[in-house]
């Protein structure tokens, strides 16, 4: 009798179906714009680097914008803007760039390189590759779901 109690305490009454399936990844043509703020780490020859700053991108428009610093680098910190406008009839690229202890900065506008037709092709068969599903990450006690 007791093996009977466990089995009805542990079985559940009815089929239950469980399915499981991988996250759908996101639709990136849907979106108009595209903005997050990053952190970055980068250790090179045992030294650590690290900056932060923010992407924001008009994907209809054809704009983008990083800002991004970095606290210690070899020259003190660093401030950088970058922002790209590919909307217009010439793409214009414009940065700034401040090197506050060493008292520089540097803004400059020129146009848009051009792109080398083999990396133009490359570009456009990397892109027609759909991301996958990889795993499930935690990020501020939030389920992440991680594309490649």
């Amino acid at each position: 009798p007791e093996l009977f109690y466990v089995l009805n305490a542990v079985t559940i009454p009815g089929d239950v179906a469980v399915l499981i399936s991988d996250p759908e990844p996101p639709d990136f043509n849907s979106l108009d714009v595209l903005a997050f703020e990053y952190q970055s780490t980068v250790v090179v020859k045992g030294v650590r680097h690290q900056s932060q700053g923010s992407i924001w991108a008009n994907l209809r428009d054809r704009i983008f914008r990083l800002q991004g610093e970095a606290k210690r680098t070899k020259v003190g910190p660093l401030e950088m803007d970058l922002v790209v406008d590919g909307g217009l009839d010439s793409p214009e690229v414009y940065a700034n760039v401040n090197l506050t202890d060493e008292r520089e900065q540097q803004c400059v506008r020129y146009p848009y390189p051009t792109m080398n037709p083999n990396i133009t092709s490359q570009l456009e068969a990397i892109s027609a590759q759909h991301l996958q599903f990889y795993a499930i990450s935690e990020l501020d006690d939030e389920d992440c779901a991680i594309f490649v």
